[in-house]
């Protein structure tokens, strides 16, 4: 007996929830085909991707040729402005170059003026000393003579004095002259063995005064770069400050340093040192200040002026330390020469000479 699930084929049961799968005679059914896919969308299709390669390579075409277009304008307009530029910078050379030419000739023709003053100025200063030579002479003589009265005596001896402070002053203005000239030597100048010089000759003076002069330096050569009769004359004018000012019993230093590339030489004194009001004209010419020499010395009221000139001429400076009643201290301040430089000047002087003989 064949019941009709049997014959009804295979079919599933549900046997406790699990679906059993029954076979029909016939033998075991296929199982059903999946549905067919749909058609693929056009935009994806290769003439789609084919459009759009088209389409990007014409957009990256125009964005390169915009960009070219932008990069030559600014070419162009860079261009414009360095042409300008270029335009301008020669016709600033070509001023520069006329400028140049002009300063040479008014330096030329200025040198030529000083010369001509100096030269004037020389033969001037000549012929004012003889007189008062004659005058300061003759005053002398009349001094001597043993009648004359108080009175007279007072006023020939104010001749006499006026005489003197005439003559100083001339000869402070032929140093000055020739001190501040623009042309000075370049030669390596021990600044050690100068500073030694010069103190020895002013031993007697000291002496006279009763003051202790004292000198100090480094054991190296201490070198700089110029005049050796310029800064022998600056050295002076400091060292004979130094004693015709300061006190009798007094002590006088000269100092010489080497440090960051200068060379320092300082005169220190225990004089009455400087005001405020003295030292805003210190080194102006013909300014005598407050401070008297202590010893009937004579002033021009030109030596620190002068000192000044020389140390500029040399590319240094002048520092003062002083306070009113404390004493001062005036320092040359000058570049050095280095060990090479002074090697190879030394060694063009020598074959110099060694040509010459």
């Amino acid at each position: 007996m064949v019941t009709r699930a049997e014959a009804a084929g295979p079919h599933s049961v549900d046997r406790g929830g699990e679906p059993v799968l029954f076979a029909s005679a016939e033998g075991p059914t296929a199982p059903a085909a999946p549905p067919q896919a749909d058609a693929e969308a056009w935009y994806r299709s290769p003439v789609a991707v084919g459009v759009y390669a088209v389409v990007g390579l014409f957009l990256l075409v125009g964005y390169l040729q915009w960009r070219i277009a932008i990069l030559t304008r600014t070419r162009k307009r860079l261009e414009d402005v360095l042409s300008d530029r270029t335009a301008e910078v020669h016709l600033q050379n070509r001023q520069l170059e006329t400028y140049n030419r002009e300063l040479i000739h008014t330096n030329k023709r200025l040198r030529e003026t000083l010369e001509e003053k100096s030269r004037l100025l020389g033969v001037a200063t000549h012929d004012l000393k003889n007189p008062l030579f004659g005058m300061r002479a003759l005053a002398e003589i009349l001094l001597e003579r043993e009648s004359l009265s108080e009175r007279a005596r007072r006023k020939i001896d104010l001749i006499r004095t006026s005489a003197q402070e005439t003559l100083e002053q001339i000869d402070g203005l032929m140093e000055s002259a020739a001190s501040t000239a623009g042309y000075v030597e370049d030669e390596p100048v021990n600044v050690s063995a100068l500073a030694g010089w010069v103190v020895n000759s002013f031993e007697p003076q000291a002496q006279r005064k009763d003051q202790t002069l004292r000198c100090t330096v480094p054991d190296v050569p201490c070198i700089v770069a110029g005049d050796r009769g310029k800064l022998r004359e600056a050295m002076i004018n400091l060292i004979s400050n130094a004693l015709k000012y300061a006190p009798p019993g007094t002590s006088v230093d000269v100092t010489v340093t080497h440090a960051d590339r200068t060379v320092r030489f300082s005169v220190s004194d225990q004089g009455p040192g400087l005001s405020m009001r003295d030292q805003e004209r210190l080194f102006a010419p013909f300014r005598r200040l407050t401070p008297k020499p202590t010893g009937d010395e004579g002033t021009s009221g030109l030596g620190l002026y002068i000192v000044k000139q020389i140390v500029s001429l040399h590319n240094g400076d002048v520092e003062v330390d002083t306070a009113l009643g404390e004493g001062s201290t005036f320092t040359l301040v000058l570049p050095s020469l280095d060990a090479e430089r002074y090697m190879a000047r030394r060694n063009e002087s020598v074959g110099t000479e060694v040509e010459s003989e």
